[in-house]
């Protein structure tokens, strides 16, 4: 059995969702919505004592996340596009970001790097500029590229293919579980 709940972003109350959730039969909460909400959903959830596993999406992959929803958030689990800290350009990645901004870098940043370095070679490897975008996007299907967030290859349709890994938050800190 499964239920939806909707919610705004401004919403600061959710424990009509949350126990509607519980009383459907539902075997977990999926959360996909935004940090600072699906933290105070977190938050409630444990008030509350919801004893269902809570699962997010990457979204929640970031610091401001973990902090907002505290210990609270303990436990779940969420899809990573993992910025593997042993891989040398998320490494540099990460000290830069330290360095300017005082945070660290997540998913997004990562993958927002990534794209320009990946646009950038294909580019290079097209031999044009910006007007060709044809010969930039056939550069792109048909290259690999490494980057923050590991290898990045694409389909003939130009998705990114590479595996999105597991996360569960244990004393408040992300650890890769697949």
């Amino acid at each position: 059995m499964t239920a939806t709940e909707a919610w705004r972003s401004t919403d600061m109350d959710f424990g009509s969702q949350l126990l509607n959730a519980q009383k459907s039969g539902a075997e977990a909460i999926y959360l996909y919505g935004g940090v600072e909400g699906d933290a105070r959903i977190v938050l409630q959830a444990k008030k509350l004592g919801i004893g269902l596993p809570i699962l997010g999406a990457n979204v929640l992959g970031n610091q401001k996340f973990l902090d907002l929803a505290a210990e609270s958030a303990n436990g779940m689990l969420l899809t990573w596009g993992a910025v593997d800290p042993k891989n040398p350009k998320a490494a540099s990645l990460q000290s830069k970001m330290r360095q300017q901004y005082q945070r660290d870098a997540d998913v997004f940043v990562a993958h927002a790097y990534d794209a320009v370095y990946a646009i950038a070679e294909a580019m290079k490897k097209a031999g044009t500029t910006v007007k060709d975008r044809a010969a930039i996007q056939k550069a792109i299907r048909e290259g690999t590229y490494s980057g923050a967030v590991g290898d990045l290859a694409f389909d003939q349709n130009g998705h990114n293919i590479r595996h999105i890994f597991v996360a569960q938050v244990v004393n408040g800190k992300f650890e890769i579980v697949d």
